[in-house]
């Protein structure tokens, strides 16, 4: 039980309906890097990605997500499992500046620790697709805590949901 949960699950059904998803996300991975000049083709994949950022981020939003990162008593980030490598590298970023952030995901969702937050916390959903966002759409109404959500999704549900939506570029096709 204790290994599960370090695994970030409450339990091991929990561990074992997350299976399937993990599964075809490591089977889609093995697929990506298998593929011929993957190294070449990943770094100019990598190089096109830091170009688009670099294109897209609109500073002041980053700015102002910054400021609201430092001034928030709490910071919560939610998350989808599948996709959590990233999450984690900021969690441990921002805890060598002083700052915990706590983290939530999809399959280990705290609804407690999300009601606990107050106008001084902030939450931040990460949501490439939308989905996570979509599936606590109905649970955000009753937080008190600032909302801000990162994502490529442009649903008019999602924007009215949170305070700031911070739009992910599209990829292109």
């Amino acid at each position: 039980q204790r290994f599960v949960k370090y695994l970030g699950f409450d339990s091991f059904t929990m561990m074992k309906q997350q299976a399937p998803a993990s599964i075809r996300h490591s089977a889609t991975f093995i697929t990506f890097a298998s593929k011929q000049n993957f190294e070449t083709s990943f770094r100019n994949d990598m190089n096109a990605m830091i170009a688009d950022v670099e294109h897209m981020a609109d500073l002041q939003n980053l700015s102002e997500l910054a400021e609201l990162i430092y001034r928030s008593k709490n910071v919560v980030l939610v998350y989808a499992v599948t996709s959590n490598s990233g999450v984690r590298e900021f969690q441990e970023e921002m805890i060598v500046t002083g700052k915990l952030i706590r983290i939530v995901s999809d399959a280990t969702a705290n609804m407690q620790l999300l009601e606990e937050l107050d106008e001084n916390d902030l939450l931040i959903t990460t949501s490439a697709t939308g989905n996570v966002a979509l599936a606590i759409v109905d649970n955000l109404k009753a937080l008190k805590a600032q909302k801000i959500l990162v994502t490529l999704n442009r649903s008019s549900v999602l924007k009215n949901a949170y305070r700031k939506v911070c739009y992910l570029p599209k990829p292109e096709a």
